[in-house]
């Protein structure tokens, strides 16, 4: 598995339980928390269907589209340390995105982003029962909800302790080639690898500041060529299946160019 980021989080869970063993080769860790999936509460859903209004109005109310209970009306420095850690222990059993919401201040204070962060880590080092595998997973930073997305999984960490549990690379030891037989990396140590899975993230952010890279199917096929006559301004678009090889969806440009901070415009 080549990549960290929300398509290769959750699929490294199933991934390892159906192969013999499985690689994973990140360039830089990436932080996923907890989404807490759970069946539909039937009568939650009935009352929704009775407030059509009132939620769509919440909804429009919310950044993003995505009201959230985690949104803190103050900056760290009004927690004390207890009830800083008890509200991210709160986020984090509750699931989903509100870790990013905790503190006024997350996004633009690099002392609280830290702080949260940190908490995060500590979640790893706890699940993560090898220290060595545990510190390779652990992210710089929290991103900031429009800089990169946050990762929700179901026990994406505690997959590293399955008996056939994942190895993991690290930026230290970049990958250097692919071979008929599987991956060299940067220290020198060849992996065989029966299959690749290249979960190399939303190329339609970056298509027009760097060339595609050259990925071809055994038809010579590059992975974004289903799309080209396909709608960009209206995400997703979806293709046929061109062969056995999965190619990844590209998401909306204009859409996706729209949630960039400017900072972030090439």
């Amino acid at each position: 598995m080549i990549g960290t980021g929300s398509t290769a989080v959750p699929a490294s869970r199933w991934l390892a339980e159906a192969a013999e063993h499985l690689t994973v080769f990140q360039r830089s860790p990436n932080f996923s928390v907890p989404a807490r999936n759970r069946p539909i509460d039937s009568r939650l859903s009935r009352i929704s269907a009775r407030a059509v209004p009132e939620v769509r109005a919440e909804l429009l109310a919310s950044v993003g589209g995505q009201p959230t209970s985690w949104r803190s009306a103050g900056p760290l420095s009004d927690y004390s340390e207890a009830a800083a850690n008890e509200t991210a222990l709160a986020a984090w059993q509750t699931g989903g995105h509100g870790i990013s919401y905790l503190f006024a201040d997350q996004e633009t204070n690099d002392t609280t982003n830290e702080a949260v962060s940190e908490f995060v880590r500590s979640k790893i080092r706890s699940i993560v029962k090898d220290p060595a595998v545990a510190e390779n997973l652990c992210a710089p930073m929290i991103m900031a909800s429009a800089c990169g997305r946050l990762c929700l999984d179901n026990n994406y960490y505690a997959t590293y302790n399955r008996r056939r549990s994942p190895s993991s690379t690290s930026a230290r030891h970049p990958i250097e080639r692919i071979t008929p037989t599987g991956i060299i990396t940067g220290d020198g140590r060849h992996h065989d690898i029966d299959l690749i899975v290249f979960a190399i993230g939303f190329e339609s952010l970056h298509r027009r500041a760097s060339p595609s890279p050259t990925i071809r199917n055994e038809k010579g096929e590059r992975p974004d060529r289903p799309l080209e006559a396909r709608p960009e301004d209206y995400a997703p678009a979806s293709p046929p299946p061109a062969s056995p090889t999965s190619f990844p969806l590209r998401s909306g440009r204009a859409v996706a160019a729209r949630q960039l901070l400017p900072a972030q415009r090439i």
